[in-house]
C-alpha cells in the first residue's frame, strides 16, 4: 500500500552532521557511509521524503569520498541517487515497526538545529552516548531547544552528555565540516581577519578645526516687547465666486417656491449683494 503522507523537504540535512559523522564519511566506505546517512535522517524525523531530500544525501556523500573533484555525468548522478532510493526503502521496510513513533510529523526539516523537537533532537544526538556514572560528570547538551520544559525531559543518560563528548554531539555545518576534512578550518580566516582588524584606521574623537573655531551656534532669542500683530487673512474665493454662489443657490430656492422668473432674478440679486458684504465688508 502506498504511503499517503506528505512528502517531506530534508535539504537542510548537512545542517545537522557532526564532527564525528563529517570524519567517519572520510575514512569509511560509501556503504556505511550512506547507511550512517539514512539512519541519521531516519532519527531526525525523515519518513516520506521528496526527490531533493535523496539528492542532498547523495551530494554529501560524493563531497567527502575519494572520488571528490571528478567530473561525473548527468547520468552517474541519476544511477548514484537511485542508489539512495532503493537503500531507503529497505531501510525503511526494516524499520516499519518505527515508523509511527513520533509525536510530529515534519513536513520540513528547520535550517536552525534550535528549532528542532526535542523528541527527534534527543535520538538523533545522544541516543548512542555513554551514560555517566555520577550527576558531578554530567553537563546538559548546550544546543538543547530552549522550549523543552524540564518536566518533559527524559531520565537521566539519555537527555544528557559528557563533558568531554559535548563537541561531538553539536552538528557541524556543509562548509565547516569540509574545511575540518581538509585540515585548514579557520586558519585563513583568522589572519585574514587579524591583519585587516591592524590595518584599519583608528577612529578619532577630537572635534574637526572647523568646528573648533566657529564652536556651537548661538541660539536666537527674541526681545521681549515686539509682538507682531496678526495679520487678517484674504479671503481664498474671489468676489465673483462669492457672488455667483449665493445667487445661484437663491434662486434655486425661489423657484422651488413657485415664483416667476422676475422675482427669482431679483431676490437672486439681492442674495448675492447680502454674501458681498459678508465676506467682503467695506
Amino acid at each position: 500500500m502506498a504511503d499517503r503522507r506528505k512528502q517531506q523537504n530534508f535539504q537542510a540535512l548537512p545542517q545537522y552532521l557532526t564532527e564525528e559523522m563529517w570524519s567517519s564519511f572520510s575514512r569509511q566506505s560509501q556503504e556505511k557511509s550512506r547507511s550512517m546517512l539514512l539512519q541519521h535522517s531516519w532519527n531526525l524525523g525523515m519518513r516520506c521524503p521528496f526527490e531533493g531530500s535523496f539528492a542532498i544525501i547523495y551530494n554529501i556523500l560524493h563531497l567527502t569520498s575519494s572520488q571528490h573533484g571528478r567530473a561525473i555525468s548527468p547520468f552517474g548522478k541519476y544511477q548514484g541517487i537511485q542508489q539512495v532510493k532503493k537503500e531507503w526503502k529497505n531501510y525503511k521496510v526494516a524499520k516499519r515497526h518505527e515508523d509511527f513513533k513520533y509525536a510530529e510529523y515534519l513536513e520540513v526539516l528547520p535550517q536552525d538545529v534550535q528549532h528542532l523537537p526535542a523528541e527527534y533532537y534527543l535520538i538523533a544526538f545522544q541516543h548512542d552516548l555513554p551514560e555517566p556514572q555520577t550527576q558531578s560528570d554530567m553537563l546538559v547538551a548546550t544546543t538543547q531547544p530552549a522550549a523543552v520544559e524540564p518536566e518533559e525531559l527524559p531520565p537521566a543518560g539519555e537527555d544528557r552528555v559528557d563533558a568531554e563528548n559535548l563537541e561531538n554531539t553539536v552538528p557541524v555545518p556543509l562548509d565547516e565540516g569540509l574545511h575540518r576534512l581538509q585540515g585548514s578550518f579557520g586558519k585563513a580566516k583568522a589572519k585574514a581577519a587579524s591583519k585587516k582588524a591592524a590595518a584599519a584606521p583608528k577612529s578619532s574623537s577630537k572635534p574637526s578645526k572647523r568646528c573648533a573655531k566657529k564652536g556651537t551656534a548661538k541660539s536666537k532669542v527674541s526681545k521681549p516687547g515686539k509682538v507682531k500683530k496678526p495679520q487678517p487673512k484674504e479671503p481664498k474665493m474671489t468676489r465673483e465666486c462669492v457672488y455667483s454662489r449665493a445667487y445661484h443657490q437663491a434662486a434655486s430656492k425661489y423657484r422651488k417656491q413657485g415664483m416667476t422668473e422676475t422675482q427669482v432674478k431679483e431676490k437672486s440679486k439681492a442674495a448675492g449683494q447680502r454674501a458681498l458684504k459678508q465676506v467682503f465688508p467695506e
